[in-house]
């Protein structure tokens, strides 16, 4: 009798558990603007602009003119340090309500930074979401739907097809154990941040790029600007022949080698990052309050990493003579060879105005290797109009 009864019990069990549902708290639809992913809401009622979702904040950090847009108040202050290495004393607003589609953050503290150099750069956000928001739900990003869904952490149950990673969340930023393996084959192993707001496949830190003597034994770079919330810099990017990350292989992977000696990127505490653009090729669910997430491959999981042909990389950002401002020309790329240079106004390619494109359209565009382009630029040095061709090509 007893054993009849404990069968009975562990087949409720099973069937409870079976019909158990999480608790969904709302379903958010976003878009990809270049590598980040862009929600819309609003801040206290206010009328709705753009949010960036980003494992790799810390906090909520938001434009400090947006803010006084919508008129926050400033209720204190704090010093932090941007990827740069900057360090810089910024103002806070506590006690916000952030409204994402319904699903509500409340009590959230904003850091108030000058973002406008991004936002010059074809930046659309005004706000960056991150630990605080991660941390109160169970979110699902689900890119191939462009959906993040959001549940109750209590009694969920992850019910997906992916595999479970071990997080280490000490830092406020999602950690996990990654290994890159170099151009010889080395296998360096060690924690990587998980970072959505990361404009790349990879990047491994200083301590790392020194060690192994990165710089100095790759064939061919590419130079990338990155921005953080103190200030800008230039990182270089090579391959390396994969990133191995719970299970899965990726394989001639773009990763950027800091050389920078201050601030994340120049730390031991971890090897480098894992950024969207491995990121994206999963759907993935974060459970912070279990320290796991689940990756699940998604239908991009096999597309080939794009990397930018052209060689120059610009301000999105119209000029007076409605054209964009030429940032960084690498030596030896397509538009250095065609005269090209630093500070000159791109004004269309194709034989069209660079204005009409819109962003994610002309990056694709100049990441076509092969591809012949016609070229019209304003030159900063002469102030004459110039016109050349260039054909696309990997610079990695």
């Amino acid at each position: 009798m007893k054993k009849v009864l404990t069968a009975i019990m562990m087949f409720l069990g099973l069937a409870i558990h079976g019909f158990a549902q999480n608790k969904l708290v709302g379903e958010v639809p976003f878009k990809m603007h270049g590598a980040h992913i862009i929600l819309s809401g609003s801040v206290n009622g206010s009328a709705e602009f753009d949010f960036a979702f980003d494992t790799g904040a810390m906090g909520v950090f938001m434009d400090k003119g947006k803010a006084e847009e919508i008129g926050l108040k400033v209720t204190g202050e704090m010093p932090v340090m941007g990827a740069s290495g900057q360090r810089k004393t910024v103002e806070t607003s506590a006690g916000n309500t952030i409204n994402i589609n319904g699903v509500e953050f409340k009590n959230s503290t904003m850091v108030l930074r000058d973002d406008s150099g991004s936002i010059k750069s074809g930046r659309i956000h005004h706000c960056v979401l991150g630990y605080p928001q991660l941390s109160q739900y169970v979110t699902e990003f689900d890119y191939d739907n462009w959906v993040i869904r959001f549940y109750e952490p209590e009694g969920y149950m992850y019910k997906g097809k992916g595999e479970g990673v071990d997080i280490d969340l000490g830092m406020r930023i999602p950690m996990m154990e990654v290994a890159f393996i170099l151009s010889d084959n080395t296998r360096v192993e060690g924690k990587a941040i998980v970072d959505t707001g990361a404009s790349m496949a990879a990047s491994l830190n200083t301590p790392v790029t020194k060690q192994y003597q990165l710089i100095e034994n790759a064939d061919r770079f590419a130079s990338k600007i990155g921005r953080g919330g103190t200030g800008s810099f230039v990182i270089k990017e090579s391959r390396i022949n994969g990133v191995s990350l719970a299970g899965y292989q990726f394989e001639n992977v773009p990763t950027g080698l800091s050389t920078l000696e201050k601030g994340p990127t120049a730390s031991n505490m971890f090897i480098g990052l894992v950024g969207n653009y491995i990121l994206n090729r999963f759907n993935i669910t974060f459970d912070y309050a279990n320290s796991k997430m689940y990756l699940e491959p998604n239908r991009k999981f096999n597309d080939d990493f794009r990397v930018n042909c052209s060689g120059l990389q610009y301000a999105h950002y119209p000029t007076g003579r409605g054209g964009f401002v030429v940032e960084l020309v690498d030596e030896g790329s397509p538009a250095a060879n065609i005269g090209i240079q630093k500070g000159d106004q791109l004004i269309k390619i194709g034989g069209k105005s660079v204005t009409e494109y819109a962003y994610n359209e002309l990056i694709d565009l100049l990441s076509t290797d092969g591809k012949k382009l016609s070229m019209e630029w304003l030159s900063k040095s002469d102030g004459k109009l110039k016109k050349g061709k260039m054909t696309l090509a990997k610079l990695i």
